[in-house]
C-alpha cells in the first residue's frame, strides 16, 4: 500500500474550507505573514483571487479567498485550525488527442449557418470545418442531430 503524503493547512474558521497550505516559514508564535502561506490547486485552478504570499502582507490582509474571513485573531497570531489534508496530486499528463479539438470565435448560430450553407453547396465536411473553425466531429454530431430532429419532425 502507497504512503499518502500530507501537508499542514488552514481551515477557514467560517466556511470551513481549506484553500491555503502552509509553509516551513510558518511559526504559531510568531504574527502571521503572507509567506507562511501557499494557496492551494483549489484556488488557483479557479483563478480566484488570493493574498500576495510574501512578507509584506501582514496579518489583515491574509484572508480565505471563499469567504474573506481573516486567518488572524486580534493579535495577528493565526485564528484557524490547523488541518492535515492531502498533498495535492501532480497534474496528469493528457493524451494526445487524435484530432485537435477547435473552438470557433463565431457565435453558435453563424457556425450552424456556415455549416448549412458548406453542405448545401455540396463542400467536403474538411473545407466546411475550417470555414466555420470547428473540428469534423463537431460537423459530423452536427448533421447527425439534424437528421434526428429531421426523422422525429416526419413521425
Amino acid at each position: 500500500m502507497a504512503i499518502q503524503k500530507t501537508t499542514e493547512a488552514v481551515k477557514c474558521r467560517s466556511c470551513k474550507g481549506v484553500y491555503h497550505n502552509l509553509t516551513p516559514k510558518f511559526d504559531p508564535d510568531k504574527t502571521i505573514n503572507g509567506s507562511m502561506f501557499q494557496a492551494r490547486k483549489n484556488v488557483t485552478e479557479r483563478s480566484w483571487w488570493s493574498f500576495a504570499e510574501i512578507e509584506s502582507t501582514g496579518a489583515g490582509g491574509c484572508e480565505c479567498p471563499n469567504c474573506g474571513t481573516g486567518y488572524a485573531d486580534g493579535r495577528g497570531k493565526l485564528a484557524c485550525e490547523i488541518v492535515v489534508a492531502m498533498a495535492e496530486k501532480l497534474p496528469r499528463k493528457k493524451k494526445p488527442a487524435s484530432q485537435p479539438r477547435k473552438r470557433s470565435a463565431m457565435p453558435r448560430a453563424a457556425v450552424h449557418g456556415v455549416i448549412d450553407t458548406g453542405l448545401a453547396k455540396g463542400l467536403d465536411v474538411e473545407k466546411i470545418a475550417d470555414m466555420a473553425g470547428v473540428s469534423v466531429a463537431s460537423i459530423e454530431r452536427y448533421i447527425a442531430a439534424q437528421a434526428d430532429t429531421t426523422q422525429e419532425g416526419e413521425s
